[in-house]
């Protein structure tokens, strides 16, 4: 499995670059603060604590929803 990975990596790194690697790494980050930040809101609507039930639902709910979100297909 390693050296499969290993290649991926490899090919990768010839294809992109190190700089277009960067780039990429930056941009998923962005896109994983961009989910973060939405379940944190729609979270933070339904309730004050993020400790009670509810609101731990909730953020199962939304983490949900921005997964669809992105990637295009409603799950409801």
């Amino acid at each position: 499995m390693w050296c499969c990975l290993q290649a991926l990596m490899i090919a990768v790194t010839q294809h992109w670059g190190a700089n277009g690697f960067q780039e990429h790494c930056s941009h998923m980050q962005q896109v994983y603060q961009h989910r973060a930040n939405m379940m944190h809101t729609a979270a933070a609507k339904v309730c004050c604590t993020i400790t009670c039930n509810r609101c731990m639902l909730t953020l199962l709910f939304a983490f949900a929803m921005a997964a669809t979100a992105i990637a295009g297909k409603a799950i409801i």
